[in-house]
This record gives structure tokens, sequence and C-alpha cells, in this order.
């Protein structure tokens, strides 16, 4: 095996290891996103039980429109977190121990059959093109994938932060309009004897 070959099957093999732990990454960094799309989704919840109902004012649309585009922006984010988490995702895995050594005898039975010369060398040699030609084709596979769970955390990411920024801007006029309105308390006159 030429020292190009010997390189390239290094760096095949290299890639492959390397987006397994790409995609370990990529999941450790999914935990943020999931507790802050948690808290906005509990702000949301708190928007809509408390959601006050004065007269319309510049308060009170102010808050229904910011109030609107966090509601848009969550909804995006959590889309783009679906995605970036698990849809559709299959990564590719090279043969097992117990693949690898039945494709080597299976090689060795061949060589054997067709009385070659060099047994030995010929199945070490062509286990090696089988398992760069597996390495390139699963790295390449999980690259992809990687690529697209990166370009969906990405995406998320962002929508969360503008999801941040539209829940600090509507925290203002909730606040106006929450407790400028009269709380109507039920009083209840016991008699007691």
């Amino acid at each position: 095996m030429t020292n190009l070959n010997k390189y390239t099957e290094k760096l095949f093999r290299d890639m492959y290891w390397k987006e397994f732990d790409r995609k370990d990454k990529i999941n450790a960094n999914l935990s943020l996103p999931a507790g802050i799309l948690t808290v906005l989704a509990g702000v949301a919840a708190f928007y809509m039980q408390n959601f006050p109902f004065p007269k319309w004012s510049l308060c009170t649309i102010s808050f229904v429109v910011l109030s609107v585009a966090l509601f848009i922006s969550i909804a995006f984010a959590v889309y783009y977190f679906i995605r970036a988490y698990h849809l559709g995702y299959a990564y590719g895995y090279i043969p097992n121990a117990e693949e690898i050594a039945k494709y080597a005898s299976d090689l060795k039975k061949y060589y054997e059959s067709i009385q070659a010369t060099d047994i030995d060398e010929k199945v070490e040699n062509d286990l090696r093109v089988f398992l760069t030609a597996e390495y390139s084709k699963y790295g390449t596979i999980n690259m992809q994938n990687n690529d697209e769970k990166s370009k969906y955390l990405h995406h998320a990411n962002i929508a969360i932060s503008i999801s941040l920024i539209f829940l600090f801007l509507s925290l203002f006029p909730f606040y106006i309009v929450y407790h400028s309105t009269s709380k109507i308390q039920k009083v209840e006159a016991v008699n007691k004897k």
C-alpha cells in the first residue's frame, strides 16, 4: 500500500470518528435551548392565563402585538429545535467486528479457491480498501447529518434570541396593563353566633 493510500485511509478514518464527536457536541448543545424554550413556553402560558381585558389603550395594543410576535418566534424556535434534535437523521456506522471478520474470511476463501499467491497480503489489502470505503461513505453521511443539525440548531438559537427580545419588550406593557386593572375581590360576610 502506498503512502498516499495510507494517508487516505487515516484521513477517512479520522473524519468518521470526528463526525461522531461532533454529533455528541451538537447534542450536548441542545440542552440550553431546551431549557430556554421551556421557560419561554411557561411565560407564554402565563400571558395567556393572565391576559387583562381593559379598555384598548396603547399599552394593551403594544402588549398584544409583542405577545403575538413572541408566540410566533417561539413556534419557529420549537420547529427548528425539533429539526435539530432528531427528525430524520440516520447516522451511518461501519460494519461491526463480526461482519468484518466474515468479510475477511470470505475473501480468504475466494483467494484460496482461485489458488492465488500471497493470500494473507491480498486479504489485508482488500480489507483496508473495504474499510477505507466504509469510513468514507459513512463519514460523508454523518458529516451531512451534522451539518443539517448544526444549521437547524443555529436557526433555533436565533429564533430563541428573537423570542427573548420580544419577551423583554412585552414585559413593560404587560406590567402596566396588568397592574392598571382593578382586581375584583369577593367578600363574604359570615354571621357567627
